[in-house]
């Protein structure tokens, strides 16, 4: 990681000093340029007041001057012939050719030129410009000066780089390694926890804002993880435990009839084999709806979702219940708002409401009162099951809904303790929910939220 900083740093710093480079050289060279056409200008008002002999006398002024090997001038008529010249004994070769003797005279715009000659080192930039009709000035100024200002940038650069690299390389080194400390905490508790220590966390004071969220999800998902295993397992136990009753009681049957010393008569074996059936028929019920709560969860149906008349669905489950409540003794009433309807699946949403009218009347005494009302609020729909039985004890409010789980009080009913499961999985799977208010020796009242179905 560090290498890699400093890679990036290091590439950074050499494309912005090759910006700097080319931009410092673009400046110095329309310097350079303004300095030839402010030199023209000079010349041209010079010879306009002070005619030939003033320009003569300027140009031997300049060649007297401490930068006379870095500029020459000439005076040319108006076919390139020279009139007058400074020192061009560094300048050998220097010609001025008929295309811009042309242009010159045709365009009356000065000609800007870079010249390369033999006897120097660097580049001329020169110019060649009328004075009148009859007189050309030549004149040009070595780039020396401009590639010397470059060298030294190339230099300070090189110096800094030099300098920058090794320090760059320590300050990355101790960034890096600070912020890598919670990065190697949250790893050694990801190792941790691969071996079997579920309880292992990350702690991490890290002043880094996203470092600390890193090892805050981390966590939050070790809870996670640590939740569903002890979900399993509780699971799992409440499998075997539901799994071993009915297949003792399958093996003890068996047994019995083996073992008899007693003549069986073809009833007794007809007995023997319907008790095997039954508890058969349990085991399957309890792996189809384990089977079917994982569906619900897991949003997955064999059935394609559609508009489903819940005021029918919950009319229907009501009529179906009332013998049951009558042979109990029940007060079962109803409240049902027409035309309530939800996009689902209707097979589910039917099981989950018989779910819950069946616990209800299951977990009320001789007597008692039980209701469901389903209402219209808003864009949802609400079914009620309401009932005065034994209650839920405050403990165990929050575990009801968990797979296989029961309460003390309901382990005389029959059952496995998937009701409830299946049907807060079926709410959710309709984007719902549902809420349980109950209190012991007082009843409980299950709230189904759902959205209402806006012509899908």
């Amino acid at each position: 990681m560090t290498l890699w900083f400093v890679a990036s740093f290091v590439a950074f710093l050499i494309f912005a000093f090759l910006v700097s480079y080319f931009a410092m050289g673009r400046l110095l060279n329309g310097e350079l340029e303004e300095d030839l056409e402010e030199d023209i200008e000079e010349f041209r008002l010079l010879y306009n007041t002070g005619g030939f002999e003033a320009v003569i006398t300027e140009i031997d002024r300049e060649a007297q001057s401490d930068e006379a090997d870095e500029e020459f001038l000439q005076l040319l008529d108006a076919r390139g012939n020279k009139i007058y010249s400074s020192d061009i004994t560094a300048w050998q070769g220097l010609t001025v050719t008929k295309d811009q003797l042309i242009q010159v005279n045709e365009n009356l715009e000065p000609v800007m030129m870079n010249i390369k000659l033999d006897t120097q080192e660097y580049k001329t930039k020169t110019i060649l410009a009328q004075l009148d009709e009859n007189m050309l000035l030549f004149l040009g100024e070595s780039t020396e000066q401009n590639h010397d200002v470059l060298e030294l940038l190339q230099i300070i650069f090189l110096a800094m780089l030099l300098i920058t690299i090794p320090i760059t390389v320590i300050v990355i080194r101790l960034l890096s390694k600070k912020s890598v400390v919670g990065i190697e905490e949250v790893s050694q508790a990801a190792f941790a926890i691969q071996q079997g220590e579920f309880d292992r966390r990350a702690q991490v004071s890290a002043k880094d804002i996203e470092i600390q969220q890193l090892a805050e999800t981390f966590n939050s998902m070790a809870d996670r993880i640590k939740n569903l295993i002890t979900e399993m397992r509780e699971m799992i136990d409440n499998i075997a435990h539901d799994l071993r009753s009915p297949i003792a009681r399958i093996r003890a049957i068996s047994e019995s009839t083996l073992s008899s010393k007693q003549q069986l008569t073809t009833e007794d074996y007809q007995n023997s084999i319907s008790d095997t059936l039954e508890e058969c028929d349990r085991l399957i019920n309890l792996i189809n709806t384990t089977l079917d709560v994982a569906e619900a969860e897991a949003g997955i149906s064999s059935s394609e979702k559609q508009s489903v008349d819940a005021s029918q669905l919950v009319a229907e489950a009501c009529e179906l219940f009332e013998p049951l409540a009558e042979q109990k003794s029940i007060q079962f009433t109803n409240r049902i708002t027409p035309d309530c309807k939800v996009f689902g699946n209707q097979h589910n949403l039917q099981r989950m409401i018989i779910n819950l009218i069946d616990n209800a009347l299951k977990y009320t005494q001789s007597d008692g009162k039980v209701s469901v009302e389903l209402s219209s609020l808003d864009d949802k729909i609400v079914c009620i099951i309401q009932d005065n039985g034994m209650g839920i004890p405050q403990t165990d409010q929050e575990k009801i809904f968990q797979r296989f789980y029961r309460t003390d009080l309901s382990r005389g009913e029959q059952g496995c303790g998937l009701g409830l499961s299946f049907a807060r999985a079926v709410a959710r799977a309709h984007d719902g929910e549902i809420e349980l208010k109950s209190k012991l020796d007082s009843g409980s009242r299950f709230t189904v939220i759902l959205p209402k179905n806006f012509d899908h």
